[in-house]
């Protein structure tokens, strides 16, 4: 579990700027940045198997996937907050659910 950790920059809880990281169960709460509060991306790839992002809070995107790729294979994100219009849960162009999902189709 990452948890409870506040920050004014990016990527409080996981920060990927290359590479791939896998989380293979366990959760991402309670965290606090200005920017992808749980999980941000400046590239590589962040891979999610059944865990949980949950309860964190941001400025934008409590999981943003901005130069790298963010691959969710089950689980829950809930509970995200922020305080703009990009994304309380994910927010990002390449983001992989089953399937790649454009920024449009987020959550």
């Amino acid at each position: 579990t990452i948890s409870d950790i506040d920050s004014n920059g990016s990527g409080t809880g996981v920060f990927v700027s290359s590479g791939s990281v896998t989380m293979d169960g366990g959760a991402i709460k309670n965290n606090k940045a200005r920017y992808g509060a749980a999980v941000y991306l400046s590239g590589g790839t962040f891979t999610m198997e059944n865990g949980d992002i949950r309860d964190n809070e941001c400025e934008n995107g409590s999981v943003i996937s901005g130069d790298g790729y963010f691959v969710w294979n089950g689980g829950t994100i809930s509970g995200n907050t922020n305080g703009s219009t990009d994304g309380g849960g994910v927010f990002g162009k390449d983001i992989k659910y089953g399937r790649t999902m454009n920024k449009d189709d987020a959550s």
